[in-house]
């Protein structure tokens, strides 16, 4: 997707931007109309132009196919300064920032105007005065140009609070991100292997007098969260002392089942320490993707959109904006196509220095070029 910065007409310099929303408008789970907004939207933000860019700037980035943009515009400032300023983007505070999601606008004005210039080409104009200035929509312009290509990543689908890993290999790399935290707590996220896509689980009990004997377990039966949380195969995600854009690379079995799991304002380890038996009254409290696990049965897990996963790491749900932490989980998929490769001899030479074409040379040199799709 390319962006090209055709005019400024205004005194204010602020930045041009997109970030990735539902069908509903929602960016990270948090609707338009809700305070916490803009804090949501820039969390998974693409700046195009910083303030002060200058008109002729062009801009390109891969988008992946399916994804739904919204667009932003700062009246003045990077939307780094209006989150310290002005989180909420209150009318009377500055600085300001106006979204193409009406709803956001704090103003009640549409800011953007969209013009259709072809197939997947339009042009946005821009109106930064409040409450719409002088309604001249020439304040900043930019048109976008859109190359589809079809994404080629692959996503956890939660089915019964379980996803399964896609590939038909031994492994499938599985790229998690921790974009953002909106929280007090410090908790632990990761994930566990399951059996099946019920979410059972394994053990094994020694009976008194008797042989070990494997016990296996569903969400919601005693044990379910201490036998899920020591298994060897579990995995951190985030811990507790991660911070926003922190990346972690994963090789996971294709075809294994997991769950996923939040571990409220402390470890897995602790937890096993101090409330294995995982009471409601006990801290700290582990909470599941299959609700039937969970103390308080509260569904702790949102698939926000493609690759978004916002868990809710407070009793009950807390304030249920699911953006306490959210991570992208996403299996990037190799190209499958097999290289086109040109060579040749570089001078088909003849006796002497003649060149011919023959194929019989003196020079053995060969020259060419590796082309992938």
């Amino acid at each position: 997707m390319s962006f090209d910065f055709l005019t400024h007409n205004t005194n204010q310099n602020g930045e041009f931007g997109y970030y990735q929303v539902d069908a509903s408008g929602k960016a990270a789970g948090v609707a338009p109309t809700a305070a916490k907004y803009p804090t949501a939207a820039f969390s998974n933000k693409q700046i195009v132009f910083t303030a002060g860019q200058a008109i002729g700037a062009h801009q390109e980035f891969e988008v992946p196919g399916g994804t739904r943009l919204a667009f932003y515009q700062i009246r003045s400032g990077a939307s780094s300064n209006l989150l310290l300023k002005n989180p909420i983007n209150l009318v009377n505070k500055q600085p300001n920032g106006y979204f193409s999601i009406d709803a956001a606008n704090r103003d009640g004005f549409d800011h953007v105007t969209r013009q259709e210039l072809g197939a997947n080409h339009w042009k946005l104009s821009w109106e930064d005065g409040i409450r719409g200035g002088d309604r001249d929509f020439d304040d900043s312009v930019i048109e976008i140009t859109a190359s589809p290509v079809a994404s080629t990543n692959l996503f956890p689908q939660l089915v019964q609070g379980v996803f399964t890993v896609p590939g038909g290999g031994a492994s499938t790399l599985a790229l998690s991100q921790l974009v953002s935290k909106n929280a007090n707590y410090k908790s632990e996220v990761g994930i566990f292997p399951v059996l099946s896509g019920d979410g059972k689980v394994r053990t094994t009990v020694s009976m008194r007098g008797g042989p070990p004997q494997v016990v296996d377990l569903l969400p919601g039966q005693a044990n379910y969260a201490k036998v899920a949380l020591s298994q060897a195969g579990r995995i951190p995600l985030v811990t507790t002392g991660q911070t926003g854009n922190s990346f972690r690379n994963l090789q996971l079995p294709a075809g294994s089942q997991w769950g996923l799991y939040i571990i409220q304002n402390s470890t897995a380890s602790k937890f096993l320490l101090t409330n294995p038996k995982n009471n409601l009254a006990g801290r700290p409290l582990a909470f599941f993707s299959t609700t039937a696990a969970n103390p308080d049965r509260f569904d702790h897990f949102r698939i926000l959109s493609s690759g978004w996963i916002g868990p809710a790491d407070v009793t009950n749900g807390g304030d249920r904006d699911f953006d306490d932490l959210i991570i992208n989980f996403q299996f990037p998929q190799a190209n499958s196509e097999p290289p086109v490769v040109t060579a040749a001899l570089a001078r088909d030479t003849g006796p002497g220095t003649t060149t011919n074409i023959d194929l019989v040379t003196f020079d053995p040199s060969i020259a060419g070029h590796v082309a992938t799709t």
